[in-house]
């Protein structure tokens, strides 16, 4: 798929379907499943990650063995919703062996050491969002209790003076991603892409994937033209320049 059919992708996976929007009873989790595996399906049909013309592999959280798991056969769909089976958002993801895999993220957020025993280098290894901190201002003692945000909840001029915390969503998704490497540790010829927005964007809005793409993609062509005219070698020898 080029670029904007993955783009196309996204929407009908995320927009379309509204998959992360369908709230079920939490019992297994906060989102209902099967709207999102019928998307991921309807999206990657039967194709086997084996089959894929490029190399590809995603990474899991394999919660039964404590490793990572690397996913390089099977079906392409599966491989998909395990590794992005954010826990708590979504039920795990369960193997014929038994194994119960969730988000890669748990354990690995960017699996470079995976990556580099498929291909040693030159590699491109893109890396979207921003490692500064994130400060909140929030006075802890206006977070209300269960009654106090049933009676904000029936009002609607209520919801608006409630304090600006985090929902629960985005605080799960900042627990995932506390471990992010400050520095990519890269071989000599790798290349470190990390685009940055012209807007800040949430963990779950997916409504703006157009804009991250069409961002990310003014930014990095800029980027290049740049490393090109410093005559960066590493860039070089990934465009086969060298």
């Amino acid at each position: 798929m080029d670029a904007d059919g993955i783009d196309r992708g996204t929407h009908d996976i995320f927009i379309r379907s509204r998959a992360f929007r369908r709230l079920t009873v939490p019992h297994f989790a906060l989102l209902d499943h099967k709207v999102f595996d019928q998307a991921l399906r309807s999206e990657y049909s039967e194709v086997l990650i084996e089959d894929l013309w490029l190399p590809f592999f995603a990474l899991s959280s394999n919660l039964s063995s404590r490793q990572p798991h690397v996913h390089r056969r099977g079906m392409l769909w599966q491989a998909v919703r395990a590794s992005g089976s954010i826990p708590g958002i979504l039920p795990p993801f369960f193997t014929a062996d038994g194994d119960m895999l969730v988000d890669g993220a748990i354990m690995n957020n960017l699996p470079l050491d995976q990556m580099k025993e498929l291909k040693t280098g030159p590699n491109v290894v893109v890396s979207l969002g921003s490692n500064a901190p994130q400060k909140y201002h929030i006075d802890y003692d206006r977070i209300p209790g269960a009654a106090e945000l049933t009676v904000a909840w029936l009002n609607p001029f209520g919801r608006d003076r409630l304090p600006k915390v985090p929902s629960m969503l985005q605080v799960i998704a900042a627990s995932m991603l506390a471990h992010r490497p400050q520095d990519i540790a890269l071989g000599g010829e790798d290349v470190s892409v990390c685009p940055q927005l012209s807007n800040p964007i949430g963990f779950m809005d997916w409504s703006r994937h157009s804009e991250v793409f069409s961002d990310a993609y003014a930014w990095t062509s800029r980027w290049i033209e740049e490393r090109l005219s410093e005559n960066d070698p590493g860039l070089r020898a990934v465009l086969g320049l060298m």
